[in-house]
């Protein structure tokens, strides 16, 4: 069963508050793979990126930053939050 770009985006926006939430970090790095296989080479499904204050890294101004590999095309996530 293919999971879809949205599903991706979601799982990575929910990680990553999950991890901020729990470990107060300024900026969380999220990476899914299917297998840690793959994992290992660098192969994912989605990277996401979060700074809730917004600042981004070294004050760049972006809260998410969320990419999906969904057919061989890489996919930018949009939010609506």
């Amino acid at each position: 069963e293919s999971t879809t770009h949205e599903e991706i985006c979601g799982t990575l926006v929910k990680s990553s508050k999950d991890f901020q939430s729990k470990y107060n970090l300024k900026t969380v790095y999220v990476f899914i793979a299917d297998t840690i296989e793959l994992a290992e080479k660098g192969k994912s499904l989605g990277i996401g990126s979060y700074a809730p204050d917004g600042n981004g890294n070294a004050m760049d101004n972006w809260t998410w930053e969320l990419k999906t590999l969904n057919d061989g095309i890489p996919k930018n996530c949009l939010l609506k939050n």
